[in-house]
């Protein structure tokens, strides 16, 4: 819940978005991203939501949301010089493969 002492208005979401927005950071890579690298950082955050009481179902959409707050706190912050459509298969199978070892 959004409202939650761990949710993501709290401040333990905040360490948490810093956390993740610098492992997503770390895992693009020249080569794309390092889904393994990825799916440890949101295993880690799922991890710390789950030993707080939250339930799986709750803390699986806690993951995503911050997920998507990481990201847009990436592109806030980056200067985007052109996007290679190319690529797009290629990371949307890296982010899959992370969910699928996270969230299965």
């Amino acid at each position: 819940s959004l409202n939650s002492p761990v949710g993501l208005r709290s401040g333990s979401a905040a360490s948490r978005i810093r956390q993740l927005t610098s492992s997503v950071t770390n895992a693009v890579g020249p080569n794309g991203v390092d889904a393994n690298a990825l799916a440890r950082s949101l295993q880690s955050s799922f991890s710390n939501l789950r030993s707080s009481g939250m339930s799986s179902s709750d803390a699986k959409i806690e993951v995503l949301l911050e997920t998507i707050v990481s990201l847009l706190q990436l592109l806030s912050n980056t200067q985007i010089r052109g996007v290679n459509p190319a690529t797009a298969s290629s990371v949307a199978n890296s982010a899959a493969r992370s969910f699928e070892l996270v969230l299965a």
